[in-house]
C-alpha cells in the first residue's frame, strides 16, 4: 500500500515552492532594508564629521585668538 501523500505529489511540490518563495522574498526585503540603514548611516555619519571638524576648527581657532597666538 503506498502512502496517501504520493497521490498529492503536486500539491505537496507547489506549497513547498510557495513556501521557499515566501521566505526569499522576505530575505531579500530584509536585506534591502538594511543596506537603506546602512547606507543612512554612513551619510549621518559623514555629515556629523563634516560638523565635527568644522566646530573643532572654530574652536582652535578662538583658543588661538583667545591666547594672543597667531
Amino acid at each position: 500500500m503506498e502512502p496517501t501523500w504520493l497521490e498529492h505529489f503536486d500539491l505537496i511540490q507547489t506549497g513547498f515552492g510557495v513556501i521557499v518563495g515566501v521566505v526569499a522574498w522576505f530575505m531579500i526585503r530584509t536585506l534591502q532594508q538594511i543596506d537603506k540603514n546602512q547606507e543612512r548611516t554612513a551619510q549621518q555619519l559623514a555629515d556629523l564629521s563634516e560638523k565635527f571638524y568644522t566646530l573643532k576648527g572654530q574652536h582652535e581657532a578662538l583658543m588661538c585668538n583667545h591666547k594672543g597666538h597667531d
